[in-house]
């Protein structure tokens, strides 16, 4: 198991490169600026980046079932489900252009957010074993969360998406490492 989380980090470096021309892209084609590629290159690009995604995530399940604390085991799969569900609305936009809608577009951010404050708790409890950077990977993600709720300030949660990205990756990596000594 101890290779899987360290598999899963590289997992999340290579979600977030994938993960961040592609937030861009779909902010510029939102905003009607640019149309930067073909619908099919577009669909491709997504499957891609959602199953590196949920590899990276399921690091965060197999931690969870390690240290047995369900309730980051729990969040885990809620994240996958949520990242998995709004990556494929965003697959479907183009083809049932009525999902475009702000109700659509403001439950999802909501369900996320709900998310995201759950997933934050549950890192917050690992600061004891892996230190403070899951403290504050928890806090940002709750920040996160509460933004998205929000949906108005939901523009903050996506600012501190690339620094909790980051944080997630060095908690799989330093879990890893300390494999071991954990529970």
């Amino acid at each position: 198991m101890q290779r899987y989380l360290h598999y899963a980090a590289n997992f999340g470096i290579i979600s977030l490169l994938i993960g961040i021309p592609l937030g861009i892209i779909d902010i510029l084609e939102t905003l009607k600026e640019v149309q930067l590629m073909s619908l099919n290159l577009y669909i491709a690009i997504y499957l891609i980046s959602i199953i590196f995604y949920v590899l990276f995530i399921y690091g965060f399940v197999l931690l969870g079932k390690k240290i047995k604390n369900k309730k980051l085991t729990t969040a885990s799969y809620l994240l996958i489900m949520g990242s998995v569900t709004l990556n494929l609305f965003q697959i479907l936009t183009p083809f049932f252009p009525k999902l475009q809608g702000i109700m659509y577009q403001a439950l999802v951010l909501v369900a996320l957010g709900i998310v995201s404050i759950v997933f934050g708790r549950a890192l917050i409890k690992l600061q004891f074993q892996l230190g403070k950077i899951a403290k504050a990977a928890g806090v940002l993600n709750i920040i996160t969360g509460i933004s998205m709720i929000t949906v108005v300030l939901s523009f903050v949660g996506v600012i501190l998406l690339i620094p909790i990205y980051m944080m997630e990756i060095i908690i799989l990596f330093r879990a890893s490492k300390n494999f071991d000594s954990l529970y």
